[in-house]
C-alpha cells in the first residue's frame, strides 16, 4: 500500500487473529478505520474504507474497486454487512459483496435491522445477526477462544505424570 494509508498495528500474537471484511455503505469508511485500533485480535482485510478517504481513488473504476474488494474478501476468515438503523436509503453494494461472500462460502455476520439484508438475512452463510457492531465483533474476536483436544490432554497428562511423582517421593 501507499506511504500515506494508515498501518494497522497487530498486538496479538501470529495465529491469534481473526482476519474479517466489513461491507458496508461508503459514509462509514471513516469509522471503519478508526475502530481498527480497538479490535487487537481482528485483522481487517478490506482496503476500500483506508483508500475512500483518498482523492486519487474517487476516478478508479468501478471494476479495479470490484477486483480489490474479491481479493479483500477472499483473504478474510469471516465477512460482516454493517446496516446502521437510521440509513434512510437502501443498501446496494453491501448486498452485492454479501452475495459474493455467500459464494465464497464466508461466515456472515449482520449488524443493523435485518429487514435492511433482505433475503441474504437468511442465507445458510449467516453466522449471526447482531444489532450493533461492537457485538458483533466482540463475538468474532472469540473465534479463536477454544482449548484444542491436544491441549486438553496434554494439560490432563501433566497433571497425572505430577501425582505419579508425587507418590514415588
Amino acid at each position: 500500500m501507499t506511504g500515506s494509508l494508515p498501518q494497522q498495528e497487530m498486538t496479538a500474537p501470529p495465529g491469534k487473529f481473526i482476519a474479517v471484511y466489513i461491507t458496508s455503505k461508503l459514509i462509514h469508511a471513516k469509522m471503519l478505520v478508526d475502530i481498527r485500533k480497538d479490535w487487537p485480535r481482528l485483522f481487517f482485510t478490506a482496503r476500500w474504507p483506508l483508500t475512500a478517504q483518498l482523492p486519487s481513488e474517487a476516478a478508479k473504476p468501478a471494476t479495479l474497486w470490484t477486483l480489490d474488494n474479491e481479493t479483500d474478501m477472499a483473504a478474510a476468515r469471516v465477512v460482516v454487512g454493517y446496516s446502521h438503523e437510521e440509513e434512510a436509503s437502501p443498501l446496494r453494494d453491501p448486498l452485492w459483496e454479501l452475495g459474493e461472500a455467500h459464494a465464497m462460502r464466508k461466515p456472515i455476520y449482520l449488524v443493523g435491522p435485518i429487514e435492511r439484508f433482505g433475503k441474504y438475512a437468511f442465507c445458510s452463510s449467516v453466522a449471526g445477526r447482531y444489532l450493533t457492531l461492537e457485538t458483533a465483533l466482540k463475538a468474532i474476536s472469540h473465534l479463536n477462544d477454544y482449548e484444542s483436544h491436544a491441549d486438553k490432554i496434554s494439560g490432563q497428562l501433566a497433571t497425572i505424570l505430577e501425582k505419579l511423582g508425587e507418590k514415588n517421593v
